[in-house]
């Protein structure tokens, strides 16, 4: 599924529901301006919005990443082969992330797990309802949650509650990649704002 797919299946949700823009904004507290620009864009918003669109359209994520729209329900289960892995791209605000989607057409998930791309400079500040769990696999990152810095490096494990603003960023040349399993245990997201903390900045490795 491309990211170009999947926002044309947002657009066609909200039509066949028969709502306008407008109307969505409302239900997400997102801006009419927000939502235009995603069903116009190339770019998909973070999952934490994506999340939300889907609670107001009653349908669930995996609606938007399965090929048929649905997981394979009767069995309760979803596999997905090294060679099927699909690279996606999300934005906010400017910053990209590459991920790629662990388990894309598993119905009813409290749990969405995937391989993350973290960027070398990001200064958006995340806060919504959930749980994050991060696994380093290569490189190192900075993240700052609460107002405080912590080092992560490869092997290092963080699993922190999401409605505590946070960020982070890749430190060196190479953009770290690690696996990110998040929970949204109230199916609720709230926008990412930000404020609150001083952007986190890439820092050049001492020779």
């Amino acid at each position: 599924m491309t990211p170009a797919r999947i926002i044309q299946r947002i657009k066609e949700k909200r039509i066949e529901k028969g709502l306008s823009l407008e109307a969505l904004a409302s239900k997400t507290v997102l801006s009419k301006g927000y939502l235009s620009k995603i069903e116009n864009g190339t770019s998909l918003p973070p999952i934490s919005t994506l999340h939300r669109i889907c609670e107001a359209l009653a349908v669930d994520l995996t609606y938007l990443f399965s090929e048929e729209g649905h997981g394979d329900a009767d069995q309760g289960i979803s596999i997905v082969r090294l060679k099927e892995r699909k690279e996606m791209i999300v934005e906010e605000g400017g910053v990209q992330f590459k991920n790629w989607p662990l388990a894309p057409q598993k119905e009813g998930r409290n749990m969405d797990p995937y391989l993350v791309e973290i960027p070398l400079d990001n200064p958006q500040i995340y806060r919504h309802e959930g749980e994050e769990l991060y696994l380093l696999l290569e490189g190192k990152v900075k993240l700052n949650y609460n107002g405080k810095d912590y080092l992560l490096e490869k092997g290092d494990c963080v699993y922190f509650d999401t409605n505590v603003p946070h960020t982070g960023c890749s430190l060196g040349r190479k953009k770290a990649k690690a696996l990110v399993i998040f929970y949204s245990y109230k199916k609720t997201m709230r926008r990412p704002f930000t404020g609150g903390l001083v952007p986190v900045r890439a820092k050049k490795p001492k020779e």
